[in-house]
């Protein structure tokens, strides 16, 4: 039976034709002789049609996979994945080969103590082999390896003398011999950034964990991704290794700016980590300067605004990087990134909050009801926002009751003694007094031992109890209410 393919701007599918005369197959080919010579698909077209037409396969074998992990048939549901990269790997489907290395690579971890040196000798092994853009996906993979296993072992690896460059057993490397690999794999691999810049993070949907539909516009391309991955590595404050009394510290004010003058910054001349995170993020921010939707700017201003914040100690740092959350804020008003951004402003006000004190920081004394108020805008403006759940829980928590009575060890039988009380979203304290008898203190001694959460509701339980030998309740003095700062109270 012959097939005919229809081929559109939004559908790709095979349907049968109808059978054909032997007159209508000889016209056919004498038509087709007068006609000019058809036009091949592209090297893309005929790679995508190849991944519909095979797309099923994989899921099927994933499902099967799944299934006998369900059932504890470890070893099934490698057989399995084993059988997945040798089809990905004979189809060229990258991301289903990478989703089954890391598969291999978690069950080698599962079974075998020692298992990053056949990680990492399988990783290189790939990687000596592997095309565009296969090789640079898993150069920052194999980069994670190195970094995870120098974590893992760091305290003897940072005892090690220098070693020789020449050595390839990566178990004998010593500190700096592991941050200059990692630094090279990450810059690695992203070379070839244009084409980088093309490719579609959804073709790669296999390895990327899936959030939700909201963040998932913060990475569009396989670019985003690795350069992303490379950025936190940078800006880990560990990464820089042997070299911590050369770490860089931003003093200029203008890399709290905007995007345009940012990227406009000259690069500082220290060659560390921090300066690596520097250049991707005025790369990255270069990239989506122009991009019709503010979702990726925004989501790379807010993480490079934090990034100079925590690298600066510039005194009003706080007030800048507030400023820069403003200046966003009226740039994309009712846009997708507004709710973020209020958010961010409303966590500035409750850490000024926090910090308040009547006499050390009397100017924060309305900083927490300032943090509801944004709080309470966002739920009313963009209740289906991430930032609205958000919301919800951090009103929660400035507004949670708190209270702690704090009084002398040692007190004077039949004598008045004095009582400190914190408290926080409280107006009233009631007090029961027992006697602290055998029973008690062997309660007290119980729950001093074992801190989990039954222990204590089963102290307090008991305690509720026992006869009190006197009742009272105490008004708390609440002379700001509601502005959700902690009170103190002694008597």
């Amino acid at each position: 039976m012959a097939l005919l393919l229809f081929i559109n701007t939004s559908v790709l599918f095979a349907a049968p034709a109808p059978p054909l005369s032997q007159a209508s197959i000889a016209q056919a080919m004498q038509q087709r002789l007068l006609q000019p010579a058809p036009v091949h698909l592209s090297y893309q077209l005929r790679q995508l049609m190849w991944k519909l037409f095979k797309s099923d396969d994989f899921e099927s074998l994933w499902k099967k996979q799944q299934e006998f992990e369900d059932k504890g048939l470890t070893e099934d549901a490698k057989k399995v994945v084993s059988q997945i990269r040798q089809k990905a790997e004979a189809e060229k489907n990258h991301p289903q080969l990478v989703k089954a290395l890391l598969h291999q690579y978690r069950y080698l971890q599962y079974n075998e103590e020692n298992s990053a040196p056949k990680i990492v000798a399988d990783l290189q092994q790939t990687i000596a082999s592997a095309d565009f853009p296969l090789k640079n996906v898993l150069q920052s993979i194999l980069a994670d390896n190195y970094w995870s296993y120098f974590n893992s072992n760091r305290y003897s690896i940072l005892s090690r003398t220098k070693v020789a460059d020449t050595l390839q057993d990566f178990e004998t490397w010593d500190a700096q011999r592991f941050g200059e690999t990692v630094n090279q794999l990450y810059l690695e691999s992203l070379t070839s950034a244009k084409s980088l810049q093309s490719i579609p993070i959804k073709q790669y949907e296999a390895i990327v964990q899936q959030g939700d539909t909201e963040s998932r516009t913060f990475r569009p391309t396989l670019y985003d991704f690795l350069a992303q991955r490379a950025i936190d590595f940078f800006s880990d404050s560990q990464s820089n290794l042997t070299k911590a009394a050369e770490q860089y510290q931003i003093t200029d004010p203008r890399y709290f700016g905007d995007a345009n003058t940012f990227v406009q910054l000259p690069l500082p001349t220290e060659a560390t980590t921090l300066v690596h995170a520097i250049r991707l993020y005025q790369q990255l921010t270069q990239f989506h300067l122009t991009d019709a939707a503010p979702d990726a700017l925004v989501d790379l201003e807010l993480k490079r605004l934090d990034f100079v914040h925590q690298n600066t100690q510039i005194d009003n740092k706080d007030y800048l990087q507030y400023d820069a959350f403003v200046a966003l804020e009226k740039k994309y008003p009712n846009t997708s990134t507004a709710p973020r951004l209020m958010y961010r402003r409303a966590q500035f006000h409750q850490n000024k909050g926090n910090a308040f004190h009547a006499y050390n920081q009397p100017e924060s004394k309305d900083e927490l009801k300032k943090a509801v108020s944004i709080l309470q805008q966002i739920i009313q403006k963009y209740p289906k926002s991430n930032a609205a759940g958000n919301a919800n829980l951090l009103i929660d928590q400035i507004k949670t009751k708190n209270i702690a009575v704090r009084c002398e060890h040692s007190n004077l039988p039949n004598l008045p003694f004095r009582v400190l009380v914190d408290y926080k979203n409280t107006e009233r304290l009631y007090v029961r007094v027992i006697e602290m008898n055998e029973a008690v203190k062997k309660a007290f001694t119980d729950a001093e031992q074992r801190t989990d959460d039954y222990q204590q509701k089963k102290l307090r339980k008991f305690l509720s109890e026992q006869k009190s030998i006197w009742d009272t309740q105490v008004n708390l003095p609440n002379t700001d209410a509601g502005k959700f700062y902690e009170l103190k109270s002694e008597g």
